[in-house]
């Protein structure tokens, strides 16, 4: 979904993946193996198994290695 004024921002309930790069994302959960969540972002629940970055203009409530 893309707002009207602003920057674009993507909502969704889960993201899947490897590799996961997001920027401007509101999403429930986001699961994968390495993940960067960039600027702009608001995450629910982080799971990962290799790598996690957070940018500081991003919200996330819980972040969970399950390695």
């Amino acid at each position: 979904m893309l707002k009207n004024s602003g920057a674009p921002e993507l909502k969704v309930e889960v993201i899947e993946g490897d590799v996961i790069w997001l920027e401007h994302t509101v999403a429930d959960v986001v699961r994968g193996g390495d993940v960067t969540i960039g600027p702009g972002c608001r995450i629910g629940l982080v799971e990962y198994r290799g790598t996690f970055q957070q940018d500081k203009q991003s919200d996330i409530a819980e972040s969970r290695n399950v390695g």
